[in-house]
């Protein structure tokens, strides 16, 4: 964690950001994954769960791994996980509200 927070900020992490980090993280995810567990059942929860972390981790790691490159290349692959994205956030409100 410390060289990616190193090359998108230029600036070295301080212990205390990276532990509350790592704790606010993964609380929201656990969070999360109750929440969608206890809204759809536990098999769905879980696969819902997965296929909205998806277009997330995609979207890290292309922006960790295209930082220094040209950032319109990185626009251009990403561009369709957006659609994939707004799929889930529909799909999950749908199931949300009825």
């Amino acid at each position: 964690m410390d060289k990616h927070y190193k090359a998108v900020f230029q600036k070295n992490i301080s212990r205390v950001f990276k532990n509350l980090s790592k704790f606010t993280g993964s609380l929201l995810l656990i969070i999360s994954l109750i929440f969608l567990i206890k809204s759809i059942g536990i098999s769905l929860g879980i696969t819902y769960w997965i296929g909205i972390l998806t277009p997330a981790i995609i979207f890290i790691a292309l922006i960790l791994t295209y930082k220094t490159k040209n950032v319109y290349s990185f626009i251009y692959i990403f561009a369709p996980s957006l659609f994939y994205f707004k799929f889930f956030i529909k799909l999950f409100f749908k199931i949300l509200c009825g």
